[in-house]
């Protein structure tokens, strides 16, 4: 009789273990957002952008082919200063980024505007360069005049042939820091982008807005230096590159859990007899 009730209490004090485990896992799981950094530059070395290598990513290569003019430096205060003509540049990702439903990739730098020209031009985006490295240029970051003198706007687009999306003024010659995240979304040409500055909202929900494909793969970072007439003079620092994973839905993780640990109760009652077991 004393074996067999020591035997009941070890096995409940097993199930109880489970339970507490599974509760531990459930709070984790809920919690638990998967982000990575995936590329990252302060710029911290003047010169040429071509050929320098970032602290996180590949080495930054020229975009296409031809006679480097005008190259992307990095200026005497460790800034990279991208101007309104010239070479663009691209650096891999540390690995690329399959376009997962429910997944997002988030820019995030430092941003002062020097000069804006005509109706503007995007300095900023991604690319495949396994694909292609002169023109599927997606989430655009475009900055043009704003409506009076020394302001700015902010634009996003998610690839060529469409209208991008513009938010309020901003001081030109001021330094922001901004966030740009772009989420994918189940179907055809309707991801959507937000961008923050300063840790506010500045546009939210931008559809994809151009009319090509969304890429299948998202692996390089890349710097543009727009057209003589529109392009923008900015100046960028401390750039990173985040791949932030969904999780699972709270309930599901709780139905698990629920059927894991009833699953543990009844064999409990089976081995044991009992009708019921308290916690």
């Amino acid at each position: 009789m004393l074996k067999r009730f020591l035997v009941a209490s070890v096995s409940w004090l097993a199930v109880k273990k489970s339970l507490i485990v599974s509760i531990v896992l459930l709070s984790a799981m809920q919690s638990n957002v998967r982000s990575e950094i995936i590329f990252s530059d302060d710029f911290s070395t003047a010169g040429p952008l071509i050929g320098s290598s970032p602290d996180i990513g590949g080495i930054w290569t020229q975009t296409g082919t031809g006679v480097v003019t005008n190259p992307l430096t990095v200026n005497a205060s460790n800034q990279l200063v991208v101007g309104n003509t010239g070479t663009d540049a691209f650096a891999a990702l540390s690995r690329s980024v399959p376009k997962t439903d429910g997944d997002s990739l988030v820019a995030n730098f430092s941003l002062n505007v020097a000069t804006v020209l005509g109706a503007g031009d995007y300095f900023f985006h991604f690319m495949d360069p396994a694909v292609n490295t002169t023109t599927t240029f997606t989430n655009r970051i475009f900055a043009r005049p704003g409506t009076g003198a020394g302001l700015f706007q902010v634009g996003v687009l998610g690839l060529s042939t469409g209208t991008a999306t513009f938010g309020a003024d901003l001081n030109i010659g001021q330094t922001y820091s901004i966030r740009s995240q772009w989420n994918f979304v189940p179907g055809a040409l309707n991801d959507t982008f937000s961008i923050g500055v300063d840790s506010t909202p500045y546009l939210t929900n931008v559809i994809w807005g151009g009319t090509g494909a969304e890429p299948t793969n998202i692996s390089a970072v890349n710097f543009r230096q727009g057209a003589v007439a529109t392009g923008p003079t900015v100046t960028i620092d401390n750039l990173t590159v985040d791949s932030i994973s969904a999780v699972p839905e709270p309930t599901s993780v709780a139905l698990m859990s629920m059927v894991g640990v009833a699953g543990l109760a009844a064999r409990y009652r089976r081995k044991t007899g009992s009708s019921s077991v308290a916690v």
